[in-house]
């Protein structure tokens, strides 16, 4: 996507609108900043789970999914 200065633009990017040059919405930036946050909290997870041997009634990938979103909405 071509940006020109002065000029808005936007896209949606997982039912997010992301904006560039300040035009309303969710910034770029921000977004980078939460999907980082949900990557750390998947990942949290997968720790959390394998060193406190905690048993799972399902796939490990969809308990580090849901702990990471729990994370995001705290």
């Amino acid at each position: 996507m071509t940006v020109w200065p002065g000029r808005c633009g936007a896209f949606t990017w997982a039912g997010v609108r992301v904006t560039v040059n300040g035009c309303g919405g969710t910034r770029a930036d921000e977004l980078t900043v939460r999907a980082n946050q949900y990557i750390l909290g998947h990942e949290l997870g997968h720790a959390l789970t394998h060193q406190l041997m905690i048993p799972l009634t399902g796939l490990d990938e969809d308990a580090a999914d849901g702990f990471a979103t729990r994370m995001m909405r705290a």
